[in-house]
């Protein structure tokens, strides 16, 4: 597979804010739990176990996917709450997630990219072997950190083009409650030629949450 490559940002001029007519149907979602810290809420920790878990580490260059061992999660109280800390050190994960077991050890190629929070108006632009992708964000409120705060974003949507093909939405989210998306890594999760994307997805402040969102679905 041809490593992808950062091309540039820019911000989104009129040739991009296309209408909704012109948008196909979302990405399919594959939730993913948070391990960068080593720890788990307990929301997390009771998750539907009965499948194959697996674990992605993630460095700049590539995702590879380890089997992963629910028996390496660890209960410890807290003065305020009780949590769960990862005690597997070597080939730690960086996220978690359910999955089919055929695809342990599977290495994938990454992009470097940034930024990594698209304010509407923004976009960044890649090209993924010989096909040029942009992601790009709409919305309503301020086009940069420097002009306002994400609590006056509202009507956000954040979509997906490919060379002249139609727009496709990846998310929308009407408004924020001091958290905001952001995108976490792309590159090609299931080998099907096209890009997919790990997004933070949660707009309140209370919590975060992680999305894979790919053209196929993933098992």
């Amino acid at each position: 597979m041809s490593p992808l490559k950062f091309l540039n940002i820019a911000f989104l001029g009129s040739l991009f804010l296309l209408t909704s007519s012109s948008v196909k149907a979302q990405y399919q979602q594959k939730l993913f739990l948070n391990l960068r810290q080593g720890v788990l809420s307990e929301a997390d920790y009771f998750a539907d176990k009965s499948g194959p878990w697996m674990g992605a580490v993630i460095t700049d260059n590539e995702l590879k996917i380890n089997p992963f061992n629910w028996d390496s999660i660890q209960l410890v109280e807290g003065e305020m709450d009780n949590y769960y800390q990862l005690t597997q050190k070597k080939n730690a994960p960086n996220f978690i997630f359910e999955g089919d077991a055929t695809i342990i050890g599977k290495k994938i190629s990454s992009t470097k990219f940034a930024p990594n929070q698209l304010y509407p108006g923004q976009r960044i632009v890649l090209k993924h072997e010989a096909d040029d992708y942009i992601i790009y964000a709409t919305g309503d409120g301020p086009r940069s950190s420097k002009l306002g705060s994400i609590s006056d974003i509202s009507n956000y949507k954040l979509f997906v083009k490919k060379n002249n093909d139609q727009s496709e939405l990846l998310l929308s989210i009407d408004f924020f409650d001091d958290n905001f998306v952001a995108i976490e890594w792309i590159g090609d999760f299931n080998s099907d030629g096209k890009l997919d994307f790990l997004l933070q997805t949660s707009s309140k402040y209370t919590h975060n949450e992680y999305q894979l969102f790919t053209k196929e679905t993933i098992k």
